[in-house]
């Protein structure tokens, strides 16, 4: 009970070196069993940190779209801890429906067995998404789920939407001078023209008169 590894009778002093050289292996065995314990939670913490070092939200999925591992990016999103996202439908959590959405990539990846990509929007979050399901296979390569990264490109769009936006002001400038050059070539060969006939008339045409009430009329608008 106080951790003895072995005992020896006094009339039985011959088996004291063999009782020792078990208690020494047996030490031996442990502590290397300890050792080994150490480093597997060592590395363990590793991947924990390092997993919950990625700033994008990432998912581990099983063959049903069940969450299996989640790091901290990915509960902060939807307002949970890590922990609590375990066992859930993805879909549930994140898209807030009772089943995959069209534009989900984890089912094409269930269906094509590699890697697929979509990006989309969700209105909830606000925010729009470039995500990339991996397939996820156990050693021997049979497919178990996927590992689903999900990256927030809403600042990029909103950045193309305003260079979309730049393209087409700019576009209906060029229109709008090119419309305005062209209608300004018509007004100058008109001026032309007009300035040409003036002096053919002289300085006291007898259509002058006419030219003048012309002007002068004023336009009644129908009734």
């Amino acid at each position: 009970k106080l951790g003895a590894a072995d005992y020896v009778l006094k009339d039985r002093l011959h088996r004291l070196p063999v009782a020792i050289r078990r208690a020494l292996e047996d030490k031996a065995q442990r502590a290397q069993a300890a050792l080994l314990n150490s480093q597997i939670l060592h590395a363990k913490r590793e991947w924990e940190r390092t997993f919950d070092s990625v700033p994008d939200p990432v998912f581990i999925l099983d063959g049903e779209s069940c969450i299996r591992r989640a790091n901290r990016a990915a509960a902060t999103l939807v307002g949970l801890e890590p922990a609590q996202l375990i066992g859930k439908h993805c879909y549930e959590v994140f898209h807030h429906c009772s089943e995959p959405p069209s534009h989900c990539p984890h089912p094409r990846l269930l269906a094509s067995g590699k890697e697929e990509r979509g990006e989309f929007e969700e209105p909830w979050l606000k925010k729009w998404f470039d995500t990339t399901a991996t397939p996820l296979r156990n050693p021997e390569g049979v497919l178990e789920g996927c590992v689903h990264v999900m990256r927030d490109v809403t600042e990029r769009r909103a950045l193309e939407a305003q260079y979309r936006q730049a393209q087409k002001m700019e576009a209906m400038g060029r229109l709008a001078g090119g419309v305005a050059h062209d209608f300004n070539n018509l007004l100058t060969a008109i001026n032309g023209y007009g300035g040409l006939l003036l002096n053919r008339l002289g300085e006291d045409p007898p259509c002058a008169g006419m030219r003048m009430r012309s002007a002068r009329r004023e336009i009644v608008p129908p009734p």
